[in-house]
């Protein structure tokens, strides 16, 4: 009777992670905190809670991760993909970094798409902004609690 629970409990489980997966459902992140930036230069930023500093960041609420999906060259910028992975994470404000030396690029694209979203009501805003400003907007929010998900790129 017990192992007919459990399978069944681990079935219903897995149903629901189907479902959400199938359904491309976003995360609801409102008890979730949007780690702040500890430090940041050339090369290397650091987050809080994360085991070490990074080149390149994802940020959003309830964590972050190396950002390297889809690398970040800087003609072809950021992948709209990466932009969805923040909005799955539950961020309703998105914080684009354009690098240090505003060389990471944001397609038109992606800037119609961010546009849309704001239109639509489906983020509360975007920004696209150099790193460091991007870091002090980002923390900023962060402390707020704000749901603010970012890239950021910390070369040129």
């Amino acid at each position: 009777m017990f192992i007919q629970y459990t399978f069944d409990l681990l079935l219903s489980i897995l149903m629901v992670l189907l479902f959400a997966l199938d359904t491309n459902t976003r995360v609801s992140a409102t008890s979730l905190k949007s780690p702040k930036v500890t430090s940041i230069a050339w090369g290397s930023i650091c987050v809080e809670g994360a085991k070490r500093c990074l080149k390149n960041a994802m940020c959003y609420p309830g964590g972050s991760k190396k950002w390297s999906k889809h690398g970040t060259r800087h003609r072809q910028g950021i992948a709209l993909s990466d932009i969805d992975d923040l909005l799955d994470a539950g961020a309703q404000i998105i914080i684009l970094s354009s690098g240090m030396d505003k060389r990471v690029h944001v397609q038109g694209e992606n800037l119609k798409r961010l546009k849309e979203l704001k239109s639509n009501n489906d983020i509360d805003d975007f920004e696209i902004l150099p790193t460091k400003q991007a870091v002090m907007q980002y923390n900023e929010l962060a402390e707020e609690e704000k749901l603010v998900g970012t890239l950021f790129h910390s070369t040129c």
